[in-house]
């Protein structure tokens, strides 16, 4: 059993049955400030999650389905989001420093005012946040 918890009082969130999130169904949770850095979602259906103020640091989000997903404010610094469907998804305020990304990702239109301080090279972000 997993359990993604609360990045700031630590409370469960959701129990997860198994050893992996791998490939997992977590298809309109309300993930919002868990903690999920570092882990291996890829391949997760993740569309229409409230992942707003998550920490995703450093996690494998390849080939995951993120359409519709609300990520406001959420923390996907060095996380490799390549061949994942982004389609929709709220990207404002995210801190995108050191994202994989990929040609074939589905990416929503991005503003200006959310790369405030970034620039796209090739297929990672830089940037000071």
């Amino acid at each position: 059993m997993i359990q993604i918890l609360n990045r700031y009082n630590g409370a469960v969130i959701l129990e997860v049955p198994g050893d992996s999130l791998i490939g997992a169904n977590l298809r309109g949770c309300d993930l919002s400030w868990s903690d999920l850095s570092g882990c291996d979602l890829s391949g997760c259906n993740l569309s229409g999650c409230n992942l707003s103020g998550c920490n995703l640091r450093g996690c494998d989000l390849r080939c995951s389905n993120l359409s519709w997903s609300d990520l406001r404010g959420s923390d996907l610094r060095g996380c490799d989001l390549s061949r994942c469907n982004l389609s929709w998804c709220n990207l404002s305020g995210c801190n995108l420093r050191g994202t994989i990304l990929d040609p074939s990702a589905v990416i929503p239109p991005i503003s200006d005012k959310d790369l405030d301080g970034f620039k796209i090279v090739g297929n990672r972000v830089y940037g000071w946040r």
